[in-house]
């Protein structure tokens, strides 16, 4: 609860939702469930955490490591296209997963650095874990967070969503490398 709030409230808010839903019978709930969604943005706004992180990962923050973490990716035009088809496709229903793939920040640097790698200061190794439980409360990493996740792969089950909304979902590659081209178009990096 306390060590990772954001999900936590996206949890409460969902099951609550659902308590909702099943104390009534005028309305049903479909609920879309993303992952960290990235993907070219629309606007020129660089407080969104997912151009943060892009900024950061090319612009050498990390060029001396990145922690060993993993995060559930989609692109941001899938959670779109999720949220348009589960507003006409009148049989949806239930609960989507909308996560395209799991890869760790370094594997993110990997796949962007055949592309970008002579522009940009991608991270080429993992941040030892020890020195994450030394630096990691600085970061706003609690060690509770840094040892439940730390390392720590996982992947999603995506096909009810692909079946239920008829997502075919874009190949992560294809989101960061948009992501960046979006960015320096945007001349944000």
């Amino acid at each position: 609860m306390h060590h990772q709030p954001y999900s936590y409230s996206k949890t409460l808010a969902e099951k609550d939702a659902w308590r909702i839903v099943n104390e009534q019978d005028r309305w049903d709930l479909l609920v879309i469930n993303p992952g960290f969604v990235m993907g070219p943005s629309l606007s020129h706004r660089v407080d969104s955490t997912s151009i943060d992180f892009m900024r950061s990962l090319v612009n050498g923050k990390f060029a001396m490591g990145v922690p060993h973490l993993y995060f559930a990716v989609v692109d941001v035009r899938d959670v779109a296209q999720a949220h348009i088809n589960a507003g006409i496709m009148q049989k949806s229903s239930g609960r989507h997963i909308t996560v395209g793939g799991t890869f760790s920040i370094l594997e993110m640097a990997d796949i962007l650095r055949p592309k970008f790698g002579d522009k940009y200061k991608l991270p080429k190794a993992n941040l030892p874990n020890f020195m994450l439980f030394l630096v990691g409360p600085f970061m706003n990493f609690t060690w509770k967070f840094l040892k439940r996740n730390l390392g720590i792969s996982y992947d999603f089950d995506n096909s009810y969503t692909q079946k239920d909304l008829g997502i075919a979902y874009i190949p992560v590659e294809k989101t960061l490398i948009d992501h960046v081209q979006q960015l320096q178009a945007d001349e944000l990096i």
